[in-house]
Parts: C-alpha cells; sequence; structure tokens
C-alpha cells in the first residue's frame, strides 16, 4: 500500500476497494479524507450505473466481424519483429509508391526503345 499519513491512495487502490476488494486500512483513511471517500463514492455510482445498463444483444454479424480482427490483429502481435528498415519497406505506401515507379521506368524504357 502506498498510503502514508499525509498522502492518499492511488486510484488503482482505491478502485479496487470500490469494485469489492476491500481493504481495513483504506476504510480507516475514507473517514478522515474526503478526498479520498468522494472518488470512492463516484467509483461506486458508475459501478452501480453501468450494472443497470440494459444488455444490448449484437448482431452475429457484427461478432462475426469483431472476432475476425481480433483474431487477424493478434496473429500480428505475434510476429516476431523485424529489422526496421523491412518494416518500412514493406509498408503498402512505399510497396505502391515503388509500384508506380516500376511502371514509370517501364513505360519510358519502352518510349524511348521504341
Amino acid at each position: 500500500m502506498t498510503q502514508a499519513s499525509d498522502t492518499h491512495f492511488t486510484e488503482e487502490e482505491l478502485t479496487a476497494h470500490a469494485m469489492g476488494e476491500p481493504s481495513a486500512s483504506i476504510a480507516a483513511h475514507l473517514v478522515g479524507c474526503v478526498t479520498c471517500a468522494k472518488l470512492v463514492e463516484q467509483i461506486g455510482r458508475l459501478k452501480t450505473d453501468i450494472a443497470e445498463l440494459p444488455d444490448e444483444d449484437v448482431p452475429a454479424s457484427v461478432r462475426r466481424r469483431i472476432l475476425s480482427s481480433a483474431r487477424f490483429r493478434g496473429h500480428a502481435s505475434r510476429r516476431k519483429p523485424g529489422h526496421p528498415f523491412l518494416d518500412w519497406v514493406r509498408s503498402p505506401a512505399v510497396l505502391i509508391v515503388g509500384a508506380m515507379l516500376l511502371l514509370f521506368l517501364l513505360y519510358f524504357a519502352y518510349v524511348s526503345l521504341g
């Protein structure tokens, strides 16, 4: 715990207390600290408000798109980091510019030789 006599608990500690991980030292601190008590009260109200929100049904097509995106992003994040230069060269913008440059050079060679 990061509590000292002249400081407050961290937001993480107060949030854990408000979300159901009670701490005797935090409870004792809240008795004399209006700032922390207000924060714990706000967190408690937020928890209650969120719990009272109605459950929304997510359409199956949206669920599939989200899961597909999550799988794709997860796969990319497991990739071993490469050389920064190679990562830059493989970027879509650089590949497009390179392809356009190659087409321009081929066209220029065709016109000048033909």
